[in-house]
């Protein structure tokens, strides 16, 4: 089980951080983590598409600046349509839930679409979901385990590799 903060992973919570340079979120100087904020969003006004989710995100989660939805969709938006797959994931996902913005099974599935189809392993599993229900598209049970199947093979493609295996244990004196 993972740890979720506003929604998140842990782990995405410490990419983010990474993305703005913040070694230590919890302690760091407010000052410190204010200036990595506004670092980022001028990269992202000059259009670092990179740069443009990391402030959505920190946006969403309040890391350096005022939380703020409007905020989050407004740079998941601007990074979506220059083509990153997790700012389509946002949008989809804010669409689904009707977070932030009006509930809408028609655009989260646009996004959510695109998103796949960009790479992005968290939409497979709704595209998959709304296929097989009907939501927002007509039903499509091919479609649906297609969508389910390329999130699965997603999966696999991105864990990290084993630990290596131990050398064999001495054997024990005789």
């Amino acid at each position: 089980m993972f740890t979720r903060v506003c929604g998140r992973d842990l782990t995405m919570v410490a990419m983010l951080a990474f993305l703005l340079g913040v070694t230590a979120v919890h302690g760091a100087a407010a000052g410190e983590l204010e200036q990595r904020f506004q670092d980022t969003l001028k990269r992202a006004q000059a259009g670092d598409v990179q740069a443009m989710y990391a402030v959505g995100e920190t946006y969403e989660l309040g890391m350096g600046t005022i939380s703020s939805h409007s905020q989050a969709l407004k740079w998941y938006r601007a990074a979506a349509e220059k083509g990153h797959p997790e700012g389509a994931y946002q949008l989809g996902y804010a669409y689904y839930w009707g977070k932030g913005v009006a509930k809408d099974r028609k655009q989260a599935f646009d996004w959510f679409q695109r998103a796949a189809e960009k790479g992005s392993q968290a939409a497979m599993p709704y595209l998959s979901k709304m296929y097989a229900l009907g939501q927002g598209v007509p039903q499509d049970k091919a479609k649906a385990a297609e969508w389910s199947e390329r999130a699965n093979i997603a999966s696999h493609l991105n864990t990290p590799p084993p630990a290596p295996e131990a050398p064999p244990a001495a054997p024990a004196p005789a």
